[in-house]
């Protein structure tokens, strides 16, 4: 799920995200292979998480294989009992791995996961080892005893740090800010041979001077420039909903994750992603969305009544049915329709 630092978009999910928004001839097909790749590589996930399940120090790494494993199955049984994050979290997760988006920070923190998964144990161990020695993460200590025995504390030095080491950013590095010093006439002027070193550490991101950042902007403008935002978002999400309408799902999506971008919380235009996946069949992707919706607009009506039903197709029936009791508290006229029916399911 997460990407090599050489190439952030190069991931299991994204692949199969592709084939499941294939459309023409080959959907069909398409979509029946993507199912299965979900489930063949959420399976492997959940079992990673089985093998450091049961020791205290492997249990917090176990839950994070299991939460991998609900990005490619949302409904995956054990996955959902023992993943790490909460719905709201878990839709983070989701969003970023389906839009290849993680940070570099991201990426390093999964670099001991990546380790873990190695099936290899003598080669696992191995790096294990070495990532405790170079990181001097002293809170996996407890792992490593945990996998190797207590002999293998041993190995690691003494003076370890207490937090680890900064990772490597998987993006160009910055330049360093430089502290702005007064011009003096005293100062001798750097030669051509020190100006030319200066530049070409500039160039490598090895520090010196930076140029200086941007004035703040006022309140005024931030307000204004949000305002904007916020309405280039509205308009992008009626794009969306016009392209849903008429079963250009693509486009749809496009529309509505570029509304997002202008503004993250844009309770329509998530509301619009889950109806897509809705619409495609894609009922657990319907519910992670139409969540995130309702949390960004609590009061509107319809959107509960739009969770409720994603919630009714994952056969969710207590969830269904306390949305829709919220939606007629709400007061939404179609709110008593769908607690009849749900009330045929689970009887009260």
């Amino acid at each position: 799920m997460y990407p090599p630092a050489s190439d952030p978009k190069d991931t299991s999910i994204l692949r199969v995200v592709a084939l499941d928004r294939t459309e023409g001839p080959a959907e069909r097909p398409a979509r029946d292979e993507a199912q299965k790749l979900r489930k063949e590589f959420a399976d492997a996930l959940a079992e990673l998480g089985d093998t450091y399940w049961d020791t205290d120090a492997g249990k917090p790494f176990a839950r994070d294989f299991y939460s991998q494993a609900l990005v490619f199955q949302p409904d995956h049984p054990k996955a959902r009992e023992r993943g790490l994050y909460t719905p709201g979290q878990m839709a983070e997760l989701l969003a970023k791995a389906e839009r290849g988006e993680f940070t570099a920070a991201d990426v390093a923190a999964a670099e001991l996961l990546e380790i873990l998964a190695d099936h290899d144990r003598h080669h696992r161990d191995e790096r294990l080892r070495k990532f405790v020695r170079e990181r001097g993460a002293a809170t996996q200590t407890e792992l490593l005893a945990a996998l190797l025995g207590p002999d293998a504390l041993r190995d690691v030095p003494q003076d370890m740090p207490e937090k680890p080491a900064d990772p490597a950013p998987v993006a160009t590095p910055r330049r360093r800010p430089s502290r702005r010093r007064s011009w003096s006439p005293s100062r001798r002027r750097p030669s051509r041979r020190a100006r030319a070193r200066q530049a070409g550490a500039e160039a490598r991101g090895e520090g010196g001077p930076a140029d200086p950042a941007p004035p703040a902007a006022e309140p005024e403008e931030q307000l204004a420039q949000a305002a904007q935002d916020r309405a280039r978002s509205d308009e992008l999400t009626q794009e969306g909903e016009a392209a849903r309408r008429r079963g250009d799902f693509a486009a749809a999506e496009r529309a509505f994750n570029q509304a997002l971008a202008a503004y993250n919380r844009n309770g329509a235009a998530l509301m619009g992603l889950s109806d897509v996946e809705f619409d495609r069949g894609h009922f657990e992707q319907a519910v992670v969305f139409a969540e995130r919706a309702v949390k960004a607009e609590p009061k509107k009506g319809d959107f509960r009544i739009r969770l409720g039903d994603a919630y009714f197709k994952v056969l969710r029936y207590p969830d269904a049915k306390a949305q829709y009791d919220k939606a007629a508290e709400l007061g939404h006229a179609k709110a008593a329709g769908r607690l009849d029916k749900v009330k045929e399911k689970i009887g009260g």
